[in-house]
């Protein structure tokens, strides 16, 4: 006699997740596991998670997909739905990590840096800080993707 009823304990548990951006459709696809930085710190996300609704910081986002690899997005600014099994990221700008042109974010980060220096006479300084992390974050994600290979 064959039991036609499966294993639920043998399935792999995973989540949805989307990352979408005012323009497109970013990501869209089952993981395993969802690393993000929310505006009061990093937080890891899998299958069952409590609902929330934060903003998320401009960060990278690690998503592990459903081979095990870990894979990089840049992300700038946003809002982040989690659901238990699903995660849905509404962001201003997102970028593979394996797309960012790595000496544009370090030419964009001189810049911020210079602009935060001038900031005090010209009163731009959350405008300057605001490119100067975003630039870093890019700048981390490259860093991030070589040290993976």
């Amino acid at each position: 006699m064959t039991n036609n009823v499966s294993d639920a304990s043998s399935e792999v548990k995973k989540l949805h997740l989307r990352i979408v951006s005012a323009e497109k459709k970013i990501f869209s696809d089952d993981v395993l596991e969802v690393i993000v930085n929310g505006i009061d710190g990093g937080f890891g996300i899998r299958p069952g998670h409590s609902p929330l609704l934060t903003l998320i910081a401009s960060s990278n986002l690690v998503y592990v997909d459903l081979n095990g690899n870990k894979n990089i997005v840049n992300l700038y600014g946003g809002v982040l739905e989690i659901q238990p099994h699903s995660v849905t990221i509404l962001v201003d700008t997102a970028l593979r990590a394996e797309d960012i042109d790595e000496s544009k974010a370090l030419e964009a980060k001189e810049l911020a840096e210079k602009k935060l220096v001038n900031a005090a006479k010209d009163r731009d300084y959350s405008t300057a800080l605001s490119e100067l992390s975003r630039a870093l974050s890019q700048i981390k994600a490259v860093d991030l993707v070589k040290n993976r290979r």
